[in-house]
């Protein structure tokens, strides 16, 4: 029994920590292409409800928001992945 209890736990450290790396690698990479598109004060939080996520698989979604270049705030989200790169959804 001791030893179910302990390979529980430790798939849910391994499990716990997988996300978490996948969420830090997420958000450089959203913020080295929002910064190559030229916007300042890039804030990126997750966003697993967001419009259109719901039957994606193997992406995250994160909502962006961010300064352009004439000082404007806009608010966006993207989707990413480790193999797919970064895909902005329009702005409504």
């Amino acid at each position: 029994m001791d030893s179910i209890v302990l390979i529980v736990i430790v798939a849910i450290v391994f499990g716990g920590s997988l996300t978490a790396l996948n969420i830090y690698f997420d958000k450089n990479r959203i913020r080295a292409k929002a910064e190559q598109l030229g916007y300042k004060e890039v804030y990126i939080s997750w966003s697993p409800f967001a419009p259109g996520a719901l039957f994606e698989r193997n992406e995250r979604h994160y909502r962006v928001s961010y300064i352009t270049n004439d000082d404007v705030p806009h608010m966006r989200y993207c989707k990413t992945s480790i193999f797919t790169g970064v895909y902005w959804r329009e702005e409504e």
